[in-house]
């Protein structure tokens, strides 16, 4: 008869008093259980489980964060998840969006502004940054069923790395809403002529280029992700997209740890400088040990900067 497997398990920080756990043991599972998201994937990687068990509940742990952290890093392709919840199911169905497929999500969506009369605004500032193969989409290709509710907006700045341009479109068969947007664009805006002369250049240029930037942007997004692997207790999701990582360091506070950096610490006389998480988020506590990095630099520099990184954690941590 087959043994039973090893269960990695998250848990409400206490609050089960064990029983998720004792239950297992007395099955005759091998249960590891944590409250804490790095000891848990130190433990994926050196462990390999049958089985991720993860309380949507516990304390101080995004529960999806860790099943997208597991899921980007194939972890999930040797043993699958499950999730512990005491919410209501329509708190559930709101994290699991992150698994519904692109088209599906903007269907949804168009529905939602259609239904309730609402504006859908679509940033496709880095719509042609996919880097999975899938589809380029854009919220433009609902435009016909929902005309007056769909408004697209873009930038030339990202698109072409033309930081400086300060050049933008909003578009939309909306005409009553164009007329008012066109009326503060007149009385309120104006872009250089020598930015509008420029940008009409940028968009003559072919696929072939944003094939090759595509590319380039994705070595790059290999490179920092297989250096953040290295570094230990750092959570992170691979993007599919954009040229941003968001991760979560296995520090106490990444505002703290920029000023550190900045201040008292270096490496060869250099050092490096990131977005702390914690702005980027409405909800106040929220993203206080996590980061936003760009790799908007070549592959070589990338490497660098994440072996400066990896040295500094260990020294404010020893601290």
């Amino acid at each position: 008869m087959e043994q039973p497997g090893r269960i990695f398990m998250i848990d409400n920080g206490g609050k089960t008093d064990g029983r998720y756990q004792s239950l297992l043991e007395e099955h005759g599972y091998e249960v590891f259980a944590t409250n804490n998201a790095y000891q848990l994937i130190r433990y994926a990687e050196e462990l390999h489980p049958q089985l991720y068990v993860v309380d949507k509940n516990a304390e101080d742990v995004d529960a999806w964060q860790v099943l997208n952290y597991l899921s980007s890093n194939r972890y999930l392709d040797e043993a699958p998840a499950v999730m512990l919840n005491a919410e209501s199911t329509q708190e559930m169905v709101k994290g699991a969006s992150h698994y519904v497929s692109a088209k599906e999500n903007g269907q949804m969506l168009v529905d939602i502004a259609v239904k309730h009369d609402l504006f859908l605004i679509g940033d496709e500032a880095y719509r042609e940054f996919v880097y999975g193969g899938e589809k380029l989409q854009s919220f433009g290709e609902f435009a016909e069923r929902a005309s007056d509710n769909i408004i697209v907006i873009d930038t030339v700045s990202k698109r072409f790395s033309a930081c400086g341009a300060r050049v933008g479109c909003l578009i939309s068969k909306n005409r009553e809403f164009m007329s008012h947007a066109m009326k503060y664009c007149q009385t309120r805006l104006s872009v250089a002529t020598l930015d509008q002369v420029a940008c009409t250049a940028l968009y003559s240029v072919g696929p072939a280029y944003f094939d090759a930037v595509r590319e380039e942007y994705k070595k790059r997004r290999d490179t920092l992700c297989r250096k953040l692997r290295e570094i230990p207790g750092v959570v992170f999701d691979v993007p599919g997209g954009a040229f941003y990582v968001m991760a979560a360091l296995p520090v106490d506070d990444a505002d703290k740890f920029q000023q550190w950096l900045l201040e008292e610490f270096d490496d060869a006389g250099e050092t490096v400088m990131f977005a702390p998480g914690a702005s980027m988020y409405a909800t106040p506590g929220k993203g206080k040990n996590e980061v936003r990095m760009a790799y908007v630099i070549e592959s070589h520099k990338i490497e660098r900067a994440m072996d400066i990184l990896k040295k500094a954690i260990e020294v404010y941590n020893a601290k």
